[in-house]
């Protein structure tokens, strides 16, 4: 090759896509969209779309990108949606060599997305993503967000967690040194949201950022998990991500997981995965010496689920939520009153595998089974005798055959005695 044909073939290079912004944070259903982003060639650009699916939808509408006002910035609407819709979108441009580039790069494992609400963002809308790289939608953005405090600032320096339910994406890390909220606090937060150590935080840093609306209410109860549910790389982990969490009947697998140096934190398990325990609070200054051993038994721990330094943590806001001396199962279920319920699937949509939990008020047989729109049943998951108490089923999205099901909307019905409970579910290929 000549130094001529060298140098066009190094001349040739992909759009750059930068400055990607929508104008409305949270639209209300009245409201459409506008995207603009920054699209810059060393040729000439010849298309220019975005790209947007509703409600996790695989197929996606295009709408051509306009030039804005602003040099080498284009512009298209998304129209109005209705209320709780949810919405992902990108920008695609391609130049007169025939390269391709998008914003987010790699579609397939990120998209912006927002949720159309009427009545403002809840937690869970700010918490969920549907994607591996777990950030939050709304990164960048401020906004407001109302919880009850499940931690404050007596349990955590600068820093308080909310909750605005008991469902999985329904906590909140907030990052604030001047207002404290106490735990029962029902409060209004605006901030900035981040991903600080890939944890969603909102970043109080406007006057007024905090508004407390009530006092004294009831903390959600912490939720029931298995340690493998929370454990580092488990796929279910990032729905819990700063709410109010409970372990039972753990042994301690690690005294000092974080050695040569010692932190104070170490690692238990109930036999399903390895989850840390954190000494993040003011009092609970965790594994400093040799207070909890290899195989120690350990009857609950209680904490806020925190993301630090590359590992999911179970973070005690005090010592007395970790209490020792493993009990039974039958004194441990018989200290709860268990009702029967059948909670929504998580991560919801999914691929390729999801969590279904449900709970039995007495022991008895089951059967838990998946159903098509047409009510054909694809694949039965239990079908059998279980004990009282809280139950955890996961599916991989095969049928009976053990053939991956294709996209589409799902039932799962759960059946004991006269209880019986059906919930819809989505899977997205």
């Amino acid at each position: 090759m000549g130094v001529e044909g060298l140098q066009a073939f190094e001349l040739k290079t992909n759009p750059l896509i930068t400055n990607t912004s929508r104008n409305f944070i949270a639209p209300t259903s009245l409201q459409s969209v506008l995207v603009r982003a920054k699209i810059v060639d060393n040729g000439a650009l010849v298309n220019t779309k975005l790209f947007y699916s509703l409600d996790h939808a695989a197929t996606w509408q295009s709408i051509n990108m306009a030039a804005d006002t602003a040099a080498n910035f284009y512009k298209a609407e998304i129209p109005a949606q209705p209320n709780g819709t949810f919405v992902r979108y990108y920008v695609w441009s391609q130049d007169n060599d025939g390269e391709i580039t998008t914003q987010p790069p790699d579609i397939k494992i990120g998209n912006f997305f927002y949720t159309v609400r009427d009545q403002g963002l809840t937690i869970y809308d700010v918490q969920y993503t549907p994607f591996g790289d777990e950030a939050s939608g709304y990164v960048g953005f401020s906004v407001t967000v109302t919880g009850v405090v499940t931690g404050d600032s007596s349990d955590f320096s600068n820093e308080f967690f909310i909750q605005d339910g008991t469902q999985p994406w329904n906590g909140l890390w907030v990052r604030e040194s001047l207002y404290k909220p106490k735990r029962g606090d029902n409060v209004t937060v605006t901030g900035l949201v981040e991903e600080q150590f890939n944890q969603t935080r909102i970043n109080v840093i406007t006057a007024n950022g905090v508004v407390l609306n009530s006092r004294d209410n009831p903390v959600p109860a912490p939720l029931l998990v298995k340690t493998g549910e929370i454990r580092t790389g488990a796929t279910t982990a990032e729905c819990y991500e700063s709410m109010l969490v409970q372990v039972r009947n753990v042994f301690v697998v690690n005294p000092f997981p974080d050695g040569p140096r010692n932190f104070g934190e170490f690692t238990v398990s109930d036999g399903s995965g390895e989850v840390w325990v954190d000494d993040r609070s003011r009092e609970f200054l965790g594994n400093l010496d040799s207070t909890f051993a290899k195989g120690d038994s350990l009857r609950t721990i209680t904490g806020i689920l925190v993301y630090d330094f590359n590992n999911f943590r179970i973070a005690p806001r005090n010592k007395a939520e970790v209490v020792r001396g493993k009990t039974t199962a039958v004194k441990d279920q018989a200290s709860v009153p268990f009702a029967y319920r059948l909670e929504q699937n998580y991560p919801n949509p999914f691929n390729p595998e999801t969590t279904i939990r449900y709970q039995l008020a007495k022991a008895g047989r089951v059967e838990l089974v998946i159903f098509n729109m047409l009510g054909q049943k694809v694949r039965t998951l239990v079908n059998g005798v279980k004990n009282l108490g809280n139950h955890v089923q996961v599916w991989d999205g095969k049928n009976d055959r053990g053939q991956v099901i294709p996209t589409g909307i799902y039932f799962y019905r759960v059946q004991s005695g006269a209880f019986t409970e059906v919930k819809k579910m989505l899977v997205v290929r």
